[in-house]
């Protein structure tokens, strides 16, 4: 259940930082319209939400 509050609040807040792209192993997030796109192929491995900055600190 805490993953998914954090993957929520990730959604609701993001600011289109980018660190999330570069931490995803199978480069499936993009920056769209200035917020983070998670594509199909997503394993949910959570290493974008570890390293999110809005998850972290918002």
């Amino acid at each position: 259940m805490h993953r998914v509050e954090l993957s929520i609040r990730h959604a609701l807040k993001c600011r289109g930082c980018g660190v999330c792209v570069e931490k995803c192993p199978n480069n499936v997030i993009a920056i769209e319209y200035g917020v983070a796109v998670i594509g199909n192929g997503c394993v949910h491995c959570g290493q974008c939400i570890e390293v999110c900055p809005v998850v972290k600190f918002g």
